[in-house]
This record gives C-alpha cells, structure tokens and sequence, in this order.
C-alpha cells in the first residue's frame, strides 16, 4: 500500500532495496541472523523516512494534522492495546457452540441444493460449501454462469462482493447464493469467537490509527499473535450499493 514500509523507503530513502520478502520467507530452521537483520532494516528504513518526512511536514505546513495522528497512536491506541478489552468468555462459548450448530446445519441444507448429478463428490474432498475453489468450478464451470472478476486482479472471484453480483445475474440460482452468503457470515461470527485471549481473559488487538486509505482506525492480531480483528465483526447482513452493482453488471 501507499503507506506501507517498503513503498515509502522507495520515495524517501537514499538507498532503497526491496527487503520485505525476507521476513514473510523467513523459517525457525534457518537461525535467527536474517530475521534479526530484518528487522534491523525495518527499524533503520524507518527512521530513515521519518527523518524526511517530519522536514516535508513542516514545509506544507501539516504539523499539527501529523501531531493529532501521533496522538491518537501514543495517547488512544497504545494504552488500548496494553490494557486489552475483558470479553466474557461464558456469552462467547455459548455463541460458538450456538454458531457451530447453524453452520452444521446450514452446510446441510445447502449440499442438498446442488445434487450429485450436477457436481459429483468425490471421496474425502471438503464440502463445497466451504471451498472457493470448488465453488468456482460448480458456479463458473459446471452453471456457465459469467465469472465476476476482481477489481484489483482481474481473476474470477466468489468473494463477498461478488454473491449479490451473480443473483442478480442469475435470479434462479439466487436462494442458493443467499444460503451461501448466510453460512460465510456465521463462519464469520465463529472465527471471532475463536479469537485468542491472554492468561488474563482479556483481548490485546493491534490498533492502528492509519490502518485504512479513509484514516479509520483499524484492529488486528497482535505481535505476539492474540487478539485479531474486532473491529470489522459483520452486523449479520451485507447489502451492495445498487448504483455500484449496476456499473458492475
């Protein structure tokens, strides 16, 4: 992204190469030497930026713009990320447990609507229901219905904008679309019951008061792998922008 290490070092950095690939790629067998020069790298391309960038501040005359950003990461976020939100465990056990018997249910309810004759299973495969790839073949392959393609990749895409596209497309195969649609959003309300907790019962997420293009905060795992993104949990029903789906279709 725009605001991402690597992109900003390729602007401001006197000597900049690409290095980020050295962390994503890095094992526990390899030895710690190359993830310790990795972070090294992050650490000092930082600086480097921040060097540029604070005189380039002060020259449009943002200061105070980039101060309240500061701020809110120093004086919101950190102690929010330190003190961890209580969640109470028992109400989220008994969502999971709740979740866990629609999810069965409706994975069920949706492997009768696509019959063995039209996508025959093959033995111990996955459920369609919860495989993109398989739900591609059964959609774009199998029904002929037109790929709907992502906009950042141009590749075929079954992501959750694309399930409002395809029933407006094909009306008749639209209750299996709203069915499919359902059982994602309660494999979404699971996985954030499955979030994991500290020793202390509380949630610690990563708060980043830059985390999106619009500057709304957002929330994700920590560095020590707790916590997640709860912000972003859905309300339990998705509509597209009809204006935006008229320009898609």
């Amino acid at each position: 992204t725009q605001k991402g290490l690597s992109h900003l070092s390729s602007l401001y950095c006197e000597h900049h190469r690409y290095w980020k690939d050295e962390g994503k790629l890095w094992e526990s067998w390899m030895g710690e030497e190359q993830l310790w020069i990795y972070n090294s790298t992050d650490c000092i391309k930082t600086f480097e930026v921040y060097e540029v960038l604070t005189q380039l501040i002060s020259e449009l005359g943002l200061v105070e713009q980039a101060q309240f950003q500061m701020d809110q990461a120093n004086e919101l976020a950190l102690p929010m990320m330190l003190r961890g939100v209580r969640i109470d465990k028992s109400s989220r056990t008994l969502a999971a447990l709740e979740l866990s018997g629609e999810i069965e249910r409706y994975e069920q309810l949706i492997e009768t609507l696509i019959p063995e004759d039209v996508y025959p299973r093959k033995k111990k495969q996955s459920p369609w229901t919860s495989s993109s790839r398989q739900q591609m073949e059964i959609f774009y392959e199998i029904l002929g219905i037109k790929p709907v393609k992502n906009r950042k990749t141009g590749n075929p895409t079954l992501g959750k904008d694309a399930l409002p596209i395809i029933s407006h497309r094909e009306p008749i195969i639209a209750p299996i679309i709203s069915k499919l649609g359902d059982l994602r959003r309660f494999a979404s309300f699971h996985s954030a019951t499955q979030m994991p907790l500290d020793p202390d019962g509380r949630m610690r997420c990563s708060f980043n008061p830059a985390g999106t293009e619009t500057f709304r905060w957002s929330s994700s795992e920590n560095a020590f792998g707790g916590g997640g993104n709860l912000q972003n949990i859905s309300k339990g029903h998705e509509s597209s922008d009809d204006e935006d789906l008229a320009i898609r279709l």
